[in-house]
């Protein structure tokens, strides 16, 4: 479910059950959404930490933010917007505290992630540096009608055994960085 399909969802909870001033709950919803998005949350986070409509209407009904009003049309619901903007600053209170342990926990998966990717890239270059070398050092025949491809001049090869020396030379010493990195 996404921000808009969770919105909608509730809004159509609250009109069934006949509340006044849906669009102002919504509203406050909306702004738990911008509260979390600066916080690097994501939609499918944000309605995890908010919980189903259902659960949210009913929240409404027992906290008494939602109370019945009997008048001339009948029964209608009304709500307490000031509970409201009270559950919305305890709700920022709770993610507040929370969102560092999250971030450090994110960047370390990620350069733990990145650094294994480096370690991989730099042993490929060794392993695969040597075979390039190995293929281009003579003249070598691909296909039986074709004509054999030149050997590559020493010059060259030294040029690719370089690149690949300190290619891998240089994942490997970012990887090592990144490890540090993920050390502290």
């Amino acid at each position: 479910m996404n921000k808009q399909e969770f919105l909608n969802t509730l809004r159509i909870i609250f009109k069934k059950a006949n509340v006044l001033d849906v669009e102002s709950i919504i509203d406050v919803y909306e702004e738990h959404f911008a509260v979390g998005y600066e916080k690097g949350l994501d939609d499918e986070q944000i309605i995890k930490s908010l919980g189903t409509p259902k659960e949210i209407y009913t929240s409404y009904v027992e906290a008494g933010i939602i109370t019945d009003e009997i008048g001339q049309e009948g029964t209608k619901r009304t709500v307490n917007m000031q509970a409201i903007y009270k559950r919305l600053e305890e709700y920022k209170a709770h993610l507040l505290p929370q969102l560092p342990g999250v971030a450090k926990k994110a960047s370390h998966a990620l350069l733990t992630v990145a650094s294994a990717l480096t370690y991989i890239v730099g042993v490929l270059l060794f392993i695969v540096t040597p075979a390039i070398l190995f293929l281009l050092s003579g003249s070598w025949q691909p296909l039986a009608n074709v004509t054999p491809l030149p050997a590559v001049s020493i010059v060259t090869m030294a040029g690719i055994a370089g690149l690949g020396l300190f290619g891998g030379l240089t994942c490997i010493y970012a990887g090592s960085e990144l490890n540090n990195v993920c050390k502290r």
